[in-house]
């Protein structure tokens, strides 16, 4: 293993036992820090050794992320939706009444015909 006093490639911080480790999917290296940081709530990575908040994503429409460190978003449910307007990607929250969503991964709901709710 290198030495401790050794400097870690750029993306890289130093484990426990010394050597170098990329930061996990769902996180970043922190070039100020010299650490891994979590992407935010409502953000995504899916890659291991990114160097910079930059690499965390935004959730898509009809996705969320409700926890900081996510490596993916996941999809809302059928009768519920996300959008940036709404919960910018940290949560699904339920179709209002008279309105739907037949589908997963929804980013709106839809009017109920008139004489159905």
């Amino acid at each position: 293993p290198k030495s401790s006093f050794a400097p870690c490639r750029s993306g890289q911080f130093r484990a426990v036992d010394g050597s170098c480790r990329a930061c996990r999917k769902g996180s970043y290296y922190h070039g100020v820090i010299k650490d891994c940081a979590p992407c935010d709530v409502g953000e995504f990575n899916p890659n291991e050794g990114s160097i910079g908040s930059a690499n965390c994503r935004k959730c898509a429409d009809g996705a969320f992320a409700d926890t900081a460190g996510s490596s993916e978003c996941v999809k809302c449910e059928a009768g519920r939706f996300s959008n940036g307007q709404v919960s910018q990607g940290t949560f699904c929250q339920d179709c209002p009444e008279g309105r739907y969503q037949p589908g997963v991964g929804g980013a709106d709901c839809l009017r109920c015909e008139v004489g159905t709710y």
